[in-house]
């Protein structure tokens, strides 16, 4: 081989040398960060920054989680649902709808509807004035309302494609560009859009909540405050793939009040099924495997994943499994999605991570 000929050899080694170290260098800038000398899930007491490094392993920290009995505070179901995958989808759309449900913006009805993929629809009616105390609309949950309800006090989630009406995509964005402006994602890179070392502190405790939500048992509620707890920690259920077990938890503990004769403190004001009473929903939500093949005989009901994606799909009219998360890793470690919207400071101060707690509430 002439000079030439060792000469081009070396160029083009150089070459491939020279693509395999960018895209090293693409997967080191898109790791997410996190907190060194904390605790997992921990935030610095502020006005301390806190040090902070690349997590050690892979895309995310997938180290071991602790349980917490709460949500992070001030972090709403569908915000939980993005920053746990790192993309706004329908379902986390869908769980803040019944968020806002369970907080008395709006009430649902499951109607019949065999045009439906499921053979039932949503029925929103709303939007209702703020309840009494400190509860709070954040901005994409007050454009929700408003996109929902813009031709009127009702609305079926099927009819939204057929209007060209954008609540859902508009709270995709909202969503997305939330994370961003509470400082939770970095800009992002060609593989994704990584998590700064707070956004990966959410992440941890939502996930730790999660742990709590797929593995809770039905002796371990009170009769009276079932329905409230339900309600209130289902729309994280949802976002976190989990509401077939929970539903089914309440649903057991339903049919074992009524067996031992307690009939009380078990309606729940915001959610209907015409055809079935209200006194008798959260045993009909354990019992809808014997309805019209709603979830093909798992329990769990109208608000497993199956049938949530089907309602986020009527919402969209997007075929479950083919529609685009906005923003980064979609449950995938190899990041293979890019971001949107730009990274932004938040505040940040400490939060509380003890016996099993963050100190949690979801911002209620």
């Amino acid at each position: 081989m002439d000079l030439t000929g060792v000469f081009v050899v070396l160029l083009i080694m150089a070459a491939f040398g020279y693509v395999a170290w960018t895209r090293q260098q693409a997967r080191l800038a898109s790791r997410d960060e996190i907190f060194v000398g904390l605790t997992p899930g921990m935030l610095p007491v502020a006005p301390d920054p806190g040090n902070r490094e690349l997590v050690s392993d892979g895309m995310v920290y997938a180290g071991e989680v602790a349980v917490a009995f709460n949500p992070p505070k001030g972090v709403r179901p569908g915000l939980a649902g993005t920053i746990v995958d790192g993309a706004a989808e329908t379902r986390d759309v869908t769980a803040t709808i019944v968020d806002l449900a369970a907080r008395g913006y709006l009430t649902i009805t499951v109607v019949e509807d065999r045009s439906a993929r499921s053979g039932r629809d949503w029925e929103l009616h709303g939007p209702f004035a703020a309840r009494a105390g400190d509860d709070v609309l954040e901005p994409v949950e007050q454009q929700l309302l408003a996109d929902l309800f813009s031709a009127g006090t009702a609305v079926r989630l099927s009819t939204l494609p057929q209007t060209g009406n954008p609540a859902f995509n508009n709270a995709r964005y909202g969503l997305w560009q939330e994370i961003h402006e509470r400082g939770w994602m970095r800009p992002p890179t060609s593989l994704r859009a990584p998590r700064t070392a707070e956004g990966t502190a959410y992440r941890i405790q939502s996930l730790a909540f999660k742990k709590y939500l797929e593995t809770a048992e039905a002796d371990q509620f009170a009769y009276e405050e079932a329905a409230g707890i339900f309600g209130r920690y289902l729309p994280y259920a949802i976002v976190f793939g989990v509401a077939a077990h929970w539903t089914k938890i309440f649903g057991d503990l339903a049919a074992r009040a009524q067996a031992e004769g307690y009939d009380d403190g078990f309606d729940i004001f915001w959610l209907s099924m015409a055809g079935w009473g209200m006194t008798d929903m959260m045993f009909d939500l354990s019992m809808l495997g014997g309805m019209d093949g709603l979830m093909d005989g798992d329990a769990g009901g109208f608000f497993d994943e199956g049938a949530i994606d089907d309602v986020g799909a009527e919402a969209t009219g997007v075929e479950p499994g083919m529609e685009d998360g906005i923003g980064g890793d979609a449950g995938n470690d190899s990041g293979d999605s890019g971001g949107w919207g730009d990274s932004g400071g938040g505040d940040f101060g400490g939060g509380d991570f003890g016996g099993g707690d963050f100190g949690g509430g979801g911002g209620e």
